[in-house]
This record gives C-alpha cells, structure tokens and sequence, in this order.
C-alpha cells in the first residue's frame, strides 16, 4: 500500500486571481527559491518557495494597501502617518488586516494560516467573521472552515524558511512530505501507515529536497528508492 503525501494540486479561484492582472505588479518565486524585496510604502516581504504575490501596479489608493498572496509570505508592515490598513487576502473569504506589525501568512489549497510575532492582526474569515490576534498567536483554518487558536513562544521559527532552516515540533512524516510538495514539486511518498505518522522534532538546514529527505531517512533508519520525479521512503524490512 502507498500513502500519498505529496500536497494536492492547488485548488485556487482563478477568476479571483486573474482579475485586474493589468493592475498588478506580480512577484513568483519557482520550486526551491525564496525571494525578499521591499514595497512602495516601505513593508518588507520574503517570499516562500512556489509563491506568488500581486501588488497594485500603480501604488497603493486612499482606501488602504492590499496585496494578494498564493503561498507563503512573511510581511513586516510599514506604519504610515495616516494609520492606512495593510490587508492580505488570500481568497474572497480569508484576509488579514494590520496597522503596523511583523506576521507569516501561509495560503496553499484551501489551508490557511496566519503566525504574529509583533503588533495586532485582524483575521477576516467567512461572512463577517473575525478575530484579533496577539503576538505569539497561531491561528489556521482548515478546509472544513473551522478555525484554530494556538500560542507559539517562538514565532519566528515559523518564518525560518529564510534561511532555508526547516522547524519541526511534533510534525509527522506524512505532513513533511506535502511540505516537500509544495517547496520544491518533488513528490515523496510513504509506503507504511505507521511509519507516515512518525513525529519529528527538530530544525533541518536544506537547499535541495535531497538534503532533508536524506536527514530524514538517517533519523529514521528507513530507506528512499527515488525513480523519476518521486521518492519512496520505506522501512528497512520493507
């Protein structure tokens, strides 16, 4: 039996995004490459890998500054004399709105996260749903549309992709992989049930999906059989 734990093909309103392209300047960043660059107003962003965000062409308007995020981002927001809002929107039903303030956005099929180091967010979620969160608040929502509070007293690690650290806390071998997926279009997979929800702690440094699948596999002791595109990780018996 093979588990798949590669991440699903995105499942993005395209309607949503392609609207208005003329307006919008876009940022991408490929598999396996990470971007950082400054905004018009000031507001410092770094781009996750397989990301992409539009910003107005033209400057940001009267009204307030938004931006539109596909993947994962971290935003250090510039406060304006005229305490002008910054907003994130993901999708027509998921947004987040700052004032002035450091935060990691994550956006991918229909998953939601938001982690605040610093400063207050306003998570807008659902028809005329939203909550306030505090520095240290992790909050998700998953695709049910159920939303998730945590705390986190290390909100940085969060944002450790920057340099190219990978931070894991209790995460299981089947959610790794899909994050392996998603940053590098590398497809890995877990022929066994019980090794797929493996718990691992710890930070990993890796430019290439090889480093961190090899990392694995000696913490482990299991075995990966790579053909094409896509590896097996396998238990020695196996």
């Amino acid at each position: 039996m093979v588990l798949g734990c590669f991440g699903p093909a995105r499942s993005v309103d395209r309607g949503y995004l392609n609207r208005d392209l003329i307006r919008y300047e876009t940022y991408r960043t490929a598999y396996g490459e990470t971007k950082s660059f400054r905004l018009g107003d000031g507001t410092n962003v770094a781009l996750n890998a397989n990301s992409t965000l539009w910003v107005p062409r033209w400057g940001f308007g009267q009204r307030g500054r938004e931006v539109k995020l596909d993947g994962e981002a971290e935003f250090n927001v510039s406060h304006l004399p005229n305490h002008q809002r910054f907003i994130v929107s993901t999708s027509t039903d998921f947004a987040v709105e700052v004032l002035g303030t450091e935060f990691v956005v994550f956006a991918r099929d229909q998953r939601r996260k938001v982690i605040l180091s610093r400063g207050q967010v306003k998570v807008l979620y659902q028809p005329g749903k939203q909550l306030l969160m505090k520095p240290g608040d992790w909050v998700a929502l998953n695709e049910s549309g159920q939303l998730q509070r945590k705390i986190t007293a290390e909100p940085a690690k969060f944002s450790s992709w920057k340099q190219h650290r990978f931070t894991f806390d209790q995460t299981s071998l089947a959610e790794i992989c899909q994050l392996i997926q998603e940053n590098f279009g590398l497809t890995v997979r877990v022929t066994d049930s019980t090794l797929a929800q493996r718990r691992i702690s710890g930070v990993f440094r890796a430019e290439k999906p090889d480093e961190l699948v090899d990392d694995l596999v000696d913490l482990l002791q299991v075995r990966s059989i790579k053909s094409g595109g896509t590896i097996d990780i396998q238990p020695l018996g196996n």
